[in-house]
C-alpha cells in the first residue's frame, strides 16, 4: 500500500506479497517520488521472508539505476520483524553502493526522525 505525504512517501510491503510483486510496488513508488519531485520515502515491512524481500528490492533497484529512472531519494528502510531487518539490509548495502542516502530502522519513527534530520527538520503526516 502506498501512501503520500507532504513530504514523503510511504510503502507498505505486505507480508502476503509474492517475490513478482515486490519489486513492482518498489519501482511504482520510487516513480512517485520521481514524478511529484519528493525526496523521501519510507518504506516499512514485516515480511516474513528475508530473501524474497531482498531479491525483489535489489532486482528493482538495480533496474532502475540500469535505466536512470532513480531520482535522488532518501530512503527510510524500517524492518518491523528480524527477517525484514535482514532483508532490507541488502538494498541498503546496494543503494549505499550507488551514493543514495539509505538506513534501515526497527521502528517507524526512528526511520521519520531520519529523514527530518536530513531535510529540513520537518517531516509532516496527514492523519
Amino acid at each position: 500500500m502506498l501512501t503520500i505525504y507532504p513530504r514523503y512517501i510511504k510503502l507498505l510491503i505486505e507480508e502476503n506479497m509474492v517475490l513478482e510483486e515486490i519489486p513492482e510496488a518498489f519501482r511504482m513508488a520510487i516513480q512517485v517520488c520521481r514524478f511529484n519531485e519528493i525526496h523521501d520515502a519510507l518504506l516499512i515491512t514485516s515480511h516474513p521472508d528475508r530473501l524474497q524481500l531482498r531479491a525483489g528490492l535489489r532486482a528493482a533497484l538495480r533496474t532502475m539505476m540500469a535505466r536512470a529512472m532513480m531520482p535522488p531519494v532518501r530512503l527510510a528502510l524500517v524492518g518491523l520483524k528480524p527477517e525484514a531487518l535482514q532483508g532490507l539490509q541488502g538494498l541498503k548495502d546496494l543503494a549505499n553502493d550507488h551514493s543514495l542516502l539509505c538506513e534501515v530502522f526497527a521502528e517507524e519513527e526512528a526511520g521519520l526522525a531520519w529523514l527530518a534530520k536530513l531535510g529540513d527538520g520537518k517531516v509532516t503526516a496527514i492523519r
